[in-house]
């Protein structure tokens, strides 16, 4: 039985879709629906971004406030496309019941959340443009 559905989108042009087909099994299952999105870390480029036009004493306040704000601003547009995408009054809104944004590498953040809510079943959409390799979800 299906009882908690993780939805892991990179927020890409199919989400939407995506959506629909999520809810639609949730509804048939009465499950409950988590909504994730994995913020992957600045890398090189962005860390050597930093350090060339803050100062060290800015650095850590800048990474610890400016990823809480990005997260926040990120976790908002997701709401507000998930309402766009049900203004039509459609039910399956209903079951989602946490829309979440974490940073870390996705294959690692989605597997930890999805054991952390006990989800019987992930669902997220294909990306990446390698056709096999570690990197590649979905």
């Amino acid at each position: 039985m299906i009882k908690t559905i993780l939805f892991a989108s990179d927020l890409g042009v199919h989400t939407a879709f995506l959506l629909h087909h999520v809810n639609s099994i949730a509804l048939q299952h009465s499950a409950r629906v988590i909504v994730l999105h994995v913020m992957e870390p600045a890398g090189y480029i962005g860390d050597a971004m930093a350090s060339a036009y803050l100062p060290r004493e800015l650095r850590h306040a800048f990474d610890q406030e400016g990823m809480e704000q990005i997260i926040g601003h990120v976790r908002h547009r997701i709401l507000d496309s998930l309402e766009e995408e049900y203004i039509d009054g459609h039910e399956g809104l209903s079951n989602i019941r946490d829309v979440k944004v974490l940073p870390g590498k996705p294959a690692e953040v989605i597997l930890q959340e999805a054991m952390s809510q006990s989800a019987d079943m992930i669902i997220m959409g294909s990306h990446g443009g390698e056709v096999a390799g570690e990197n590649m979800l979905g």
